[in-house]
């Protein structure tokens, strides 16, 4: 009888242990499957005639919520004129020279990792580059898009550089 109650008990942890994905913006707020996360370049004054131009989130942040480890996989796919570069899911910060690049890693649970993907834009050259995400964790597969903007003070946005 104590077998059969332990084999039970190690069947219904096993059923009860998975890995669980969320996906949050820079603000803690969740990203729906098929949501567009937009984040805006902003030009930061560093003092004595040095100004840079900045568009750099860490965000989307994608969580195991789950009870046990699982294998991240994260596909951004870009458009042929995109200029981005990928700094998250691992330590490997290089810019984007396939249209698409897969990263895996092992997430543990209740562990965060950022997305951190850039986009290299040039100053006063008005631009937009859109990546599609799919981050899949375990048996779970998420899809977003991840929209860099850069826009005139003005509201117009000039074409691609």
């Amino acid at each position: 009888m104590k077998k059969i109650f332990t084999l039970l008990s190690a069947i219904l942890m096993a059923l009860t242990s998975y890995a669980q994905l969320e996906i949050t913006d820079e603000t803690g707020n969740v990203v729906a499957d098929g949501a567009t996360v937009e984040f805006n370049a902003e030009l930061l004054d560093l003092g004595g005639g040095f100004v840079i131009l900045d568009c750099a989130p860490a965000a989307p942040y994608i969580t195991n919520k789950g009870d046990s480890s699982a294998n991240l996989t994260v596909t951004v796919t870009r458009t042929e004129t995109d200029k981005l570069t990928w700094c998250g899911i691992n330590t490997t910060c290089s810019p984007m020279t396939n249209l698409q690049e897969v990263r895996s890693v092992s997430l543990g649970a209740g562990q965060k990792t950022a997305l951190q993907l850039h986009a290299d834009f040039t100053t006063g050259l008005y631009a937009s580059y859109t990546a599609n995400v799919t981050v899949s964790l375990g048996n779970e597969t998420k899809k977003f898009t991840v929209k860099l903007v850069y826009a005139d003070p003005n509201g117009t946005q000039g074409s691609k550089q």
